[in-house]
């Protein structure tokens, strides 16, 4: 039997399809335990294990060069080269993943596989650093853990940035601008 890698084998970042599928392939394994979990009245314990599993895998670090961060975050980063007042986001937040990962009888996506939760990952899963006061800005909108309403998270991300409701305008990722507005 192949021995299961460790987190800090997946440091580096370009891997992160082979990261990815591994945590795809663990989240499906805890969504076949909802019902159990629902039963039993433990479903926030299967949501701290699944906020464990992608933090300890996909989480970025600080001093990895291909972190998403906002201008103001990146600003402060090469000014005191240190990652204080800052604050990783998901670009999608987990309460989103969770309501997707949920078995219910009434989704029309069909079941959930490996594949399909490896997609979803690859497409709506990123951490992007942000400033204290921009994740207040967050908070205060309403978007700290849902997307806007009628958002089609899976197609728009970072729809939740691009709100006029919220103050990030402008993602940096290996020093180049990423217009959101």
């Amino acid at each position: 039997m192949a021995k299961k890698n460790s987190a800090k084998e997946y440091d580096d970042f370009g891997r992160r399809d082979e990261v990815l599928d591994f945590v795809a392939e663990e989240l499906l394994r805890l969504v076949k335990r909802w019902p159990t979990y629902k039963k039993l009245g433990m479903e926030g314990e299967l949501k701290r294990m699944i906020r464990y599993l992608t933090g300890a895998y996909v989480a970025p670090r600080t001093n990895t060069a291909d972190v998403l961060r906002s201008e103001k975050a990146n600003e402060r980063l090469r000014a005191t080269n240190n990652a204080r007042g800052l604050v990783y986001d998901h670009v999608v937040p987990l309460e989103e993943l969770f309501k997707i990962l949920q078995p219910d009888e009434k989704k029309k996506d069909g079941e959930l596989t490996k594949e399909n939760i490896s997609t979803l990952l690859r497409n709506t899963f990123f951490m992007v650093m942000i400033t204290k006061s921009e994740d207040e800005s967050l908070s205060g909108s309403g978007f700290q853990s849902k997307m806007p309403d009628g958002c089609d998270w899976a197609k728009n991300p970072f729809a939740r940035y691009k709100h006029k409701k919220c103050k990030i305008r402008v993602l940096t990722r290996k020093g180049k601008r990423i217009h959101l507005a």
